[in-house]
């Protein structure tokens, strides 16, 4: 008779604060590799299901973004009984939590909802030390909010530099959870990724997406031009770091500093 081995398993995890997304790889829309032009390595197969982005922070607030643009944000609760609840403001969803793990220890997490209907989520990105600096932390993705009437040029700069900000942010954190893969699919806009530059999407390739964040196209093309201005006419001198990661993100808040100083 084989003697019984006591295999120790890794206990499953049960912090929701990160970033969850969908289970099923095959609802993924874009997945952009990480490479010298990201961009430029999309796969998109627009025929199948949006994405979802779900993040939990320890401050009690959390996004939901999807891959079609839609933006919401609120508060939840952990209550004792392992129930979720999620308030949107104006409507509260609550959910049972089932937490797992994959055998290659991706995190897993079930939401059940009393009517009988589950959303299966995988771990996306575990939270940051400094939550604060999650891309996807409320305060870095206010630029989302659509505004209700046309905005004046110093509030679509300050759109502007928001967006560009989350997106240095998200690169930030790709390094520091040393990711091989970043996903730019809940972050679509018009920033072109280089191995050590930054540029522009051109103007008849701006994603709706992003124009949907303006109140209007006008509005929207108007911080492009922006941004083209500042690109034509200035040059970074920044010292490269050799990880064109890091490299792009140092532009980026180099590109904030100086927009904002056009204010």
């Amino acid at each position: 008779m084989e003697p019984v081995t006591n295999v120790a398993k890794k206990p499953i995890d049960q912090n929701l604060h990160g970033s969850w997304r969908l289970a099923n790889d095959e609802l993924r829309e874009i997945t952009i590799k990480k490479s010298a032009d990201p961009q430029e390595n999309a796969t998109v197969t627009t025929e199948k299901p949006e994405d979802i982005l779900l993040s939990f922070f320890p401050d009690n607030t959390f996004t939901e973004i999807k891959t079609g643009g839609a933006y919401k944000t609120g508060k939840w609760n952990y209550a004792a009984d392992s129930s979720l609840s999620m308030n949107y403001g104006n409507e509260t969803k609550t959910f049972s939590l089932v937490f797992g793990r994959e055998n290659t220890g991706l995190r897993l997490l079930t939401l059940k909802s009393a009517s009988g209907e589950s959303l299966s989520l995988a771990g996306f990105g575990k939270s940051m030390e400094n939550f604060r600096d999650d891309p996807f932390y409320p305060g870095n993705n206010s630029w989302r909010n659509k505004p209700l009437q046309t905005e004046t040029d110093k509030q679509i700069l300050s759109r502007l530099t928001g967006y560009l900000l989350h997106s240095a942010y998200l690169l930030k954190a790709a390094d520091t959870r040393k990711q091989t893969i970043i996903s730019w699919e809940f972050s679509k806009g018009v920033i072109k990724i280089y191995n050590g530059g930054i540029g522009l999407v051109p103007r008849d390739e701006i994603p709706e997406i992003w124009t949907h964040n303006f109140y209007s196209k006008d509005d929207a093309l108007k911080a492009y031009e922006m941004f083209d201005e500042y690109l034509r006419t200035t040059t970074y001198k920044g010292t490269p770091k050799g990880n064109w990661v890091l490299d792009d993100h140092a532009i980026l808040l180099d590109i904030i500093s100086g927009l904002k100083q056009r204010e």
